[in-house]
This record gives structure tokens, sequence and C-alpha cells, in this order.
């Protein structure tokens, strides 16, 4: 059966909520010392031993007084203590009365965010906690700031007032204490652990789902004394560092290698991807890909279509075919999307791709990748000045164009196979020409040699202009097997 109390053995002092939080805000924040908050202590029960004065009585505080709570040899260290929370607006100690603060706005601390962050985390910051005055001699006479911390917590849940009685039982949990009170969780537990030794907090028994929830439950013992020698707190101290002691911890893995290797590594790198610092900023080293298009991607000319670029990949999924004018589209495209889309490049690119949206592309936009193909080109050493140099004043334009692009794209590189090819398709054209000619002049009745050489002509020329970039070997086959 649970005992009734109208208060605690030695009496109790309240003390509101939000006075411990600042009190404790004001010590983080660096206004004040740890010593400071024993002094403040020392005065709330300097304060409680005069709230029975009889009528006509008038108190009187010394600084003696005050030094005997805390401890020391003098009360120089008091004094200055009272004028560092005089400062901040704690309290204002005189020789007749002590008033405390009763407002922030009576603080003169500036910032106010760690205070009310730990007024919301308490929660009632109004409520009175009736604090047990031996706690509070217990405090102010020195003790650790965590096990101050863990002893004010565990009061702030567990201590109330029912109208005239004295309840001291209820929830708190570890996590809690470390939360409000900027502590370390395996310390409060060590603190509580002590507090339970010296028969200050007691566990109470509570079911798993409450515990889950709320937290343990605990009493704070209504009958501890202070005046008991109490066992001191154990202080667990790390063994010292060995000499060769690296302040790094142990690998998680131990390597092991095996038949296949080293397991848990990475593979090596490729011979053409050397480690050390990318110097490219922001290109990827891999091959890109129409399944992830960077802006990166579209604005290299060369990663989009150069070989393995973006133009391989799309022809290898059947989005282009591999000719001049899907490339020339293809890199119209890059270039619409690098001018108009707002916040996705790439995904911009990949839908004019897979839904063919040529018609959306501008003249200038065509321009552009003209300018960039011609670009890439001169770059590669394959000019048009170069290509009209070799073949005459007569060459054109859009012949030296097509020219420049009717080997293969994988050995567009190699310019001096390009020209033979032009050369050999020149020769060749001239001597079918020649070759129908003649046969035009022996042949006049059956017409028969001439309609065959015409068809051979007509067919050459088709294949010319639907397959003419497909490669050296292509045209060289077509052609022999037109005439034969």
């Amino acid at each position: 059966m649970r005992e009734i109390r109208n208060k605690p053995e030695g009496g109790y002092c309240i003390v509101a909520a939000f006075e411990v939080a600042w009190i404790l805000c004001t010590y983080k924040a660096g206004f004040i010392r740890w010593y400071d908050v024993r002094v403040w202590f020392a005065c709330k029960e300097a304060a409680a031993r005069r709230c029975g004065l009889r009528n006509g009585r008038s108190a009187k505080y010394r600084v003696e007084e005050i030094c005997s709570l805390v401890g020391g040899v003098n009360g120089g260290c008091v004094r200055a203590a009272l004028r560092r929370l005089e400062a901040t607006g704690l309290f204002r100690f005189g020789e007749t009365a002590i008033r405390f603060a009763t407002s922030p706005d009576e603080l003169r601390i500036g910032d106010l965010s760690g205070f009310w962050s730990m007024v919301h985390a308490i929660g009632q910051k109004n409520r009175k906690v009736p604090i047990p005055r031996r706690i509070v001699r217990y405090i102010a006479g020195g003790m650790r700031k965590t096990l101050a911390g863990t002893l004010l917590g565990h009061v702030l849940r567990c201590c109330y007032l029912n109208g005239a009685e004295y309840l001291s039982e209820g929830s708190c949990s570890a996590s809690w204490v470390a939360r409000v009170f900027d502590l370390d969780e395996r310390h409060v537990k060590r603190a509580r652990k002590h507090l339970a030794e010296i028969g200050l907090l007691s566990a109470v028994e509570s079911d798993s789902w409450h515990r889950k929830k709320y937290g343990a439950r605990f009493a704070v013992s209504p009958t501890w004394s202070d005046s008991v020698e109490q066992p001191r707190e154990r202080i667990v101290k790390r063994p010292p560092r060995s000499e060769l002691s690296t302040n790094k911890r142990p690998p998680l893995l131990i390597l092991k290698e095996n038949s296949f290797g080293i397991g848990n590594q990475k593979p090596a790198l490729a011979a053409d991807r050397p480690t050390g610092v990318c110097t490219q900023r922001g290109a990827s080293a891999e091959s890109p890909t129409m399944r992830h298009v960077t802006t990166d991607d579209i604005r290299d000319t060369r990663r989009l279509v150069g070989a393995g670029g973006l133009f391989d990949d799309a022809v290898r999924r059947g989005l282009v075919n591999r000719c001049e004018a899907d490339r020339l589209k293809f890199v119209a495209a890059a270039e619409r999307a690098v001018r108009e889309a707002t916040r996705n490049p790439g995904g911009f690119f990949v839908r004019l791709v897979r839904a063919k949206l040529w018609h959306y592309i501008t003249l200038e936009q065509e321009d552009a990748a003209r300018r960039r193909l011609r670009r890439v080109a001169e770059e590669d050493g394959r000019t048009v000045e170069r290509c009209r140099g070799s073949i005459g004043p007569p060459w054109s334009d859009e012949l030296a164009h097509a020219c420049r692009d009717a080997g293969h794209p994988d050995e567009q590189r190699r310019v001096g196979g390009e020209l033979e090819v032009v050369r050999e398709l020149i020769a060749r054209s001239l001597a079918l020409a020649a070759e129908v000619q003649s046969i035009q002049s022996v042949d006049r009745e059956t017409g028969h040699g001439v309609e065959r050489s015409v068809q051979g002509v007509e067919s050459w020329e088709l294949g010319l202009n639907q397959r003419g970039r497909q490669g050296r070997g292509q045209h060289s086959a077509c052609w022999e097997r037109r005439v034969a």
C-alpha cells in the first residue's frame, strides 16, 4: 500500500520547471559556471529556510551562509558567483531578501532559443516542482554535471503535489533525460545506477509496454538523508593507451587472399583508367548510355556522336539509323535540349529521340548542330578544304561533305583511307561512263547491251545514294556486282 505523505522528510523547495530550464541554459551558453549553478541552488535553500518567519520578523542573508552550503574556505568565490548571477538577471541578492527572476524577459543573455527548446521538451513550464530540500543541499554541496542533470530529470518527472499530498513516483526514460539536458545516454544510465545505490532512487515494477512507451517507473525516496555518509560515485576510467596506439578503430573485415583474389576488394581499374584525381570536371569516365543521359553528355560532341557515344548506343537500341541525316538530327536534338530545357536537359533530349520529335527542331538549332559536327571533323583532320585540294576546283561543298562521310563511322578517323575511297569511286564511275558510251556506238541495232549497261549504271547510282556511306568494302562489292 502506498504511503500518503504531505511532504518529504526535511521539507521541500518549490521551484518552477522553467527556472530549472533557464539556469541550465545560461550555464550551457557560457554566461555562468557550474559553481554558479550550485550557488543558485544554495540560495534556493537559504530562501526556503526563511519561508516560515513570523509576522514582524525580517530575514537576513549573509554570504557566509551560502558559503557553508556550497563549501569553501572563504566567501570570495561565492561573491564572484553572486555577481555573475546578478549580471545575467537570474536573481538579486540582498541582505534582507533574495529576489529570483519570474519571467524570461528579466534575463540578460540575448539568445533564448536554447531555453525555449528545453522548456518545450520538459513540458508544463509553469508547473511547480516540489524538490526535496535535502536534494537541493546535495546539489549545492557539489556533484558532477551528469549526476545533477540525471537527478533533476527524475525529480521533474516523479515529484508532484496533488493538493496537500506529496507524490514522488513517475516514469522517466534515460533517452529523455539525455535529450533534454544534452547528456550521453550511457552516462545517464550510469548516474542512475549510482543514485539507486545510495538509496535516492528506487525502481518500481511496470509493464513492458509501459517501459517502451513512457520509460521505467522510479520513485524518489522521501526519507533519504544527506547527513549519512554516502558512497562515492565510481568513475569508470579507460585504461592507458599503449605506446603504439593510433586513434583509429580496428578494421571491420580481415582481408584474406584466396585463389580468386581478395573477395572484399573492388576489381582493379582498367589500364585506360589510371588512378588519381579526375581532370575532367563533371565528365563521367564510363561510356554514355541512353538510359542515363547527363547534361555533360549532350554538351560534349565527342560523347554525343563519337565512337562508343550516345549515337552508337541509340543505334544499338533501334532509336535512330546509322546515317548522316539521323546523325544531324541527333546532334540538333541535343542542341535544342541544352537551349530549351530548364530542369532536366538529359531527359528532354531522350524524349525528343525516343518519340522522334524532329519537327520541333528549328533551323538555327540545326545550323548549330552542323557547326558542332564540322568542328569535330576539323579537329580530326577531315576538313572541307583538304577534300577540295585533293579533288580539284569543280568539287562542291555538298559533294565534299558526302565524300567525307562516305566511309563507315568506325573508319572516319582515318583520313588517308577516306580520300582513297573518294578517288576510287570517281575513277570507277568515269570508267563505267566511258564503257557505256562505247557500247552505245557499237551496238545501236539490238539495244540489248545498252539497256543492260544503263540499268547497271542506274542500279549502281541508287546503291551509291542509299548505301554509299556504309564502308569502302561495300562500295567495291556493289560496283563489281552491278558491272558484271
